[in-house]
């Protein structure tokens, strides 16, 4: 708006006309439409509103409120037993009708290994929670869930059951990088894009990603800091 008046400002006094002051209104509606539909003017960080942990081998147990999220197979029985991570962002803060041009999920890796496992993240597709559950004093094994975690069996303890034991997701990969030492890692990909696009659009729908690590083979596991760690994930909108 302030750019019309500019460019008024210079024009001949016959230029003040019905007309063109008709021309300037519907003008300044188009630009201001422009600018609430477009893409965002800048970088948003956000912090999970909700992140959890499923442990395989103990359906009843989770990691709601505790320091860490583990994905990937531990080292124990035969082939290793899996654990998986849930991590959802509330998106209120971007208007429902921005574009979004980028989207990058940044972990922090504490526990480094030699060598490097692939993480995937998948969107979820069904409703979970985050209890009180803690297990930080042994964060592989998980603690007894508490109301409305999500475990390996359940959605939302004690009720509902996932479809899938293990979480319900689609097929296909959002993001999938290899992690290795103790560093922050960052998922970024078109697919991401569509992801946030589509739970901006339809919050309901939103119920965010899965973390999946190798689950082929025994000590594959890799430890990021959860939402109340010391570094938090952050997703950076564009």
């Amino acid at each position: 708006m302030r750019c019309l008046m500019k460019t008024a400002a210079k024009l001949p006094r016959g230029a003040q006309s019905p007309a063109w002051r008709l021309w300037a209104s519907a003008l300044s509606v188009l630009l201001l439409m422009a600018t609430s539909a477009g893409a965002l003017a800048a970088v948003i960080n956000l912090n999970p509103s909700m992140d959890n942990m499923m442990v395989q081998e103990n359906v009843g147990n989770s990691n709601g409120a505790g320091s860490w999220l583990i994905t990937g197979n531990n080292n124990q029985g035969t082939a290793g037993q899996s654990r998986r991570a849930l991590i959802r962002f509330d998106l209120s803060a971007i208007p429902s009708t921005a574009t979004i041009t980028a989207v990058t999920l940044v972990m922090t890796n504490d526990r480094g290994k030699a060598g490097t496992q692939t993480i995937s993240l998948y969107r979820v597709t069904s409703e979970w929670g985050e209890g009180s559950s803690n297990s930080n004093a042994d964060p592989g094994k998980g603690a007894a869930a508490t109301m409305n975690d999500a475990t390996w069996a359940h959605r939302l303890y004690p009720s509902p059951l996932w479809n899938t034991p293990g979480g319900d997701f689609v097929a296909t990969a959002s993001a999938a990088i290899p992690v290795g030492n103790s560093a922050a890692y960052s998922w970024t990909s078109a697919q991401m894009v569509a992801d946030v696009q589509q739970w901006l659009s339809t919050p309901s729908t939103n119920f965010g990603w899965i973390l999946i690590g190798n689950e082929g083979a025994k000590a594959t596991a890799r430890r990021f800091h959860s939402r109340t760690g010391t570094t938090p994930p952050v997703l950076q909108v564009t």
